[in-house]
């Protein structure tokens, strides 16, 4: 059985070019939230930063699948 994961990846192969902007928080980060970019799951890319040492769960609010991710989330900064 296939996961919303790996149907997020398919979109994505699918489209040439492009990645995903997202938006996370951390309950134990109040007031923050994690803007960033990545080419795989916007999931698993929480799953990383919630085992990088720092308290609690990542957890994505919005994402979306852009052109030129990387340099839209440069913009977003």
């Amino acid at each position: 059985m296939r996961n919303s994961e790996d149907s997020l990846t398919d979109i994505l192969e699918a489209s040439k070019g492009c990645g995903f902007v997202y938006v996370m928080n951390n309950d134990y980060l109040d007031g923050v939230v994690k803007i960033g970019y990545t080419n795989r799951s916007p999931e698993t890319r929480a799953k990383e930063l919630s085992s990088t040492g720092v308290p609690g769960k990542f957890v994505v609010q919005f994402f979306a699948i852009v052109k030129e991710a990387e340099k839209l989330e440069r913009k977003i900064h």
